[in-house]
């Protein structure tokens, strides 16, 4: 297990026993609804391969959280699987 910590986000990082073989597994925390006017990601976690990877956003402002998680969403394997 490694914690990673950052101003704007909190990464942790765990090495499972079995593992997803192609794809990657996605899980979102919010605090609403798509629907809803006002709702933010606060934490997205995935696996992939053996590797459980949970962010979760220190930070007031989601911008900076949000340009994280789009930059570790590219670099996943597909397809995504919920």
């Amino acid at each position: 297990m490694s914690l990673v910590l950052t101003k704007n986000h909190i990464k942790n990082k765990i090495v499972l026993v079995m593992g997803v073989e192609k794809g990657t597994v996605i899980g979102l925390e919010t605090t609403g609804l798509p629907d809803q006017k006002e709702h933010e990601i606060v934490c997205v976690g995935y696996i992939t391969f053996n590797k459980l990877i949970i962010l979760c956003r220190r930070s007031e402002d989601k911008k900076p959280f949000y340009t994280e998680l789009k930059r570790q969403v590219k670099r996943l394997p597909k397809p995504f699987y919920a």
